[in-house]
């Protein structure tokens, strides 16, 4: 690679009006060049401006003498770019450049998937697109400023659009010059005498390009930094300078065990010995990006590296990354990184025509799977009771069941939480409480096949009888893949809910039967009377006698549980029983407590004891 002398000049004679109304950094106008030997050697000459109205519609003449500025050869003229939409003059002129300078085919396709839409046909020649769009552009500053963005990577377009090109270079130091018209227009047969540009382009002693800073990781600890890195880098003062000399960035990486073993993990590789790396096909060497990297921010090396602890989850980082490497993981034919794949990466300032110029220090990265596990699945609680016939003891333990998740990768291990309400959980989720007090159970590991676990809250702390009996626990399951980045947990399963029961009875009872038999009381109440019967009383009587004895009485139940009445006479004289006689039975209740009858007593002549 060749770089190159730069110098600026204004851009005059505009016309009057023109000069009134822009400020004057809007009329500067950049040549910036670089040298190409392959095929020969040749200097690559382009045009830039800050407004790029002035580059549209306008012829240049390319001068070129040996030797310096200060050498007395005289300038001659090499080359007239002019402005042409013409499909013919544009293949032509595409068809000078060498093969390894422009690659026509990746141009052509680079036009139809950013302008196909305004193509009259995709199979046209590369001069033919050109021209469709160039023809637009006439009308359309917005597509000609995309066009020309564009030449800045496709040399074969900046060709086209008349804003560079390539030239021989047949002494080792040359001088260029580039001349407008006087009216910076293009009228034919005009002289090009207005010189709006020099450079000096030297072989064998180029100017040198300033390397950037080295790449800083942007850590992202969240699912979006699963298998990527996010990169930026700094732009020292010198190299902001040469800012006109460069365009973009080249972000490459080589696998760690190769840098290590060539030494580039103390010592970056040169531009040549990249470009061999990449050639030759050096075991995991790559270049990660397509098209150049244009960094969003002009930061310092110091700038780049203040990054904040949390990264891109940290709420105060608002400063930008420049690149996300994921190895294009969503392409066909490319593969994710894998969880621990280490690589250096290297940043190195492209030239004009997108080689690299300079080569950073390398950065280590190593990438981490960061896609958590699924929760687990099915999380029950049931009472678990458990006797020691040995020592005739007995305790109620709560157990927790779970299924896995369906994650791939499976998950390590699980850990189980206990918590005494559902808004403990909520807090822990939200962050605004601790969840390790309420972890419970050490790893508990996942195995394939197993379609169910448990767990068993015995530790110290957990709920027992009868001191817990009725209380409600609440446990949830976390699932937890170990990665080269540390642990990955999943989120807090659905929770299951558990209540210890006391399901023991009570001591059985103890006591005595008394059985007794109600034997009621009776009292007589007065004393016997004996009354004679009148004859008209005595016919109340069948049967009577003269002068029979009758014994009538009256029995009432005064106590409530008597329930019925059996009565019999007996009639004892001188403790000799001389006549028994039953009377009969009587039902007692509520109403009725009273029970009355007489009784012929032929026996009672005289007085006789009842």
């Amino acid at each position: 690679m060749k770089v190159f002398y730069i110098f600026l000049a204004w851009i005059v004679c505009l016309g009057s009006g023109y000069s009134q109304t822009r400020a004057p950094e809007d009329s500067l106008l950049f040549l910036a060049g670089t040298t190409y030997t392959e095929g020969g050697d040749h200097a690559w000459l382009h045009w830039q401006a800050q407004d790029t109205s002035l580059l549209q519609g306008r012829s240049y003449a390319i001068f070129r003498k040996d030797g310096p500025p200060s050498s007395s050869n005289s300038f001659s003229q090499v080359a007239i770019i002019q402005p042409t939409t013409r499909a013919t003059f544009l293949d032509a002129r595409l068809d000078e450049l060498p093969v390894q300078f422009a690659n026509k085919g990746f141009v052509s396709e680079t036009i139809d998937g950013l302008f196909g839409d305004l193509m009259p046909a995709l199979e046209l020649s590369l001069g033919s697109k050109l021209s469709a769009l160039l023809q637009t552009a006439a009308q359309e500053p917005e597509l000609f400023n995309r066009l020309y963005f564009l030449s800045r990577t496709e040399p074969a377009i900046a060709v086209a659009m008349g804003t560079g090109a390539l030239v021989p270079m047949p002494a080792t130091v040359s001088t260029f010059e580039v001349r407008t018209q006087p009216d910076g227009g293009n009228s034919p047969g005009a002289a090009f005498t207005q010189v709006v540009g020099r450079i000096t382009l030297d072989l064998n002693n180029p100017t040198p390009i300033t390397a950037p800073g080295p790449p800083v990781v942007i850590p992202d600890d969240s699912p979006k930094g699963h298998l990527n890195v996010s990169l930026r880098w700094g732009i020292p003062d010198d190299l902001r300078r040469e800012s006109a000399l460069t365009y973009g960035y080249g972000v490459y990486r080589m696998a760690k065990t190769t840098a290590e073993t060539l030494g580039h993990d103390v010592t970056p590789p040169t531009p040549a010995q990249l470009q061999t790396y990449l050639t030759s096909r050096v075991p995991r060497a790559v270049q990660a990006n397509m098209l150049p990297v244009l960094p969003t921010q002009l930061l310092s090396p110091s700038e780049a590296a203040m990054i904040p602890l949390g990264g891109r989850t940290d709420p105060d980082f608002v400063e930008p990354y420049f690149f996300l490497d994921d190895n294009q993981a969503q392409a066909e034919d490319r593969a994710p990184f894998a969880d621990g794949e280490q690589f250096y990466y290297f940043i190195a300032t492209l030239d004009l025509l997108g080689r690299p110029a300079a080569i950073s220090e390398g950065t280590l990265v190593t990438f981490c799977h960061r896609h958590p596990p699924l929760p687990p699945l099915d999380v029950s609680v049931r009472n678990q009771f458990n006797y020691n016939s040995t020592t005739g003891t007995s305790n109620t333990k709560l157990v927790i069941n779970w299924s896995p998740p369906a994650s791939i990768p499976a998950p390590d291990h699980y850990l189980v939480y206990r918590w005494e309400s559902v808004g403990q959980i909520n807090s822990a989720e939200a962050g605004s409480t601790g969840e390790t007090a309420h972890l419970i159970s050490t790893p508990i590991p996942h195995l394939d096949g197993v379609t169910s676990y448990q767990f068993i809250d015995s530790g110290s702390g957990s709920p027992s009888l009868p001191a817990q009996a009725g209380v409600t626990y609440w446990y949830t399951v976390k699932a937890v893949l170990e990665t080269s980045c540390g642990e990955l947990p999943s989120g807090h399963s659905a929770p299951g809910w558990g209540v210890l029961r006391d399901r023991e009875g009570p001591v059985k009872p103890g006591g005595t039967v008394t059985t007794s038999q109600f034997c009621p009381l009776i009292k007589r109440v007065g004393e016997v009377e004996f009354i004679t019967l009148s004859e008209s009383q005595l016919e109340l009587f069948s049967g009577t006698t003269q002068n029979p004895r009758y014994l009538i009485f009256k029995v009432t139940a005064i106590d409530p549980e008597i329930v019925a009445l059996s009565i019999s006479l007996v009639a004892v004289s001188d403790g000799v029983i001389i006549g028994e006689q039953n009377i009969g039975q009587s039902k007692i209740s509520p109403g009725n407590t009273s029970f009355s009858s007489y009784r012929r007593a032929p026996w009672m002549s005289s007085p006789t004891t009842l």
